[in-house]
């Protein structure tokens, strides 16, 4: 009875100790990664999409959350078919 007793307080506790900025940014980055999966959408339209006034603050976020700018994300995670302008085929 115990286990099922503190359940509750555990997991209000640890959202408790989550941010705002901590919940906004991972939301932020699984919906990146998501539309970076989109070949027809470039990266500055994806940075809009995420709320970003400017691309280079998107760029600076998302290597943040990933430790990789979003067009080498795109690459590894997704290939290439169609080029980016941001990187050089």
């Amino acid at each position: 009875h115990r286990d099922l007793h503190s359940f509750p307080t555990r997991r209000s506790s640890d959202l408790g100790n989550t941010s705002y900025q901590e919940i906004k940014d991972s939301i932020r980055k699984d919906a990146s990664v998501y539309y970076l999966s989109k070949p027809e959408l470039s990266i500055d339209e994806i940075a809009l999409l995420m709320g970003f006034s400017e691309a280079s603050s998107f760029h600076r976020a998302f290597k943040k959350w990933t430790g990789q700018t979003p067009s080498a994300y795109r690459r590894d995670h997704f290939g290439n078919p169609h080029g980016d302008i941001h990187e050089p085929r």
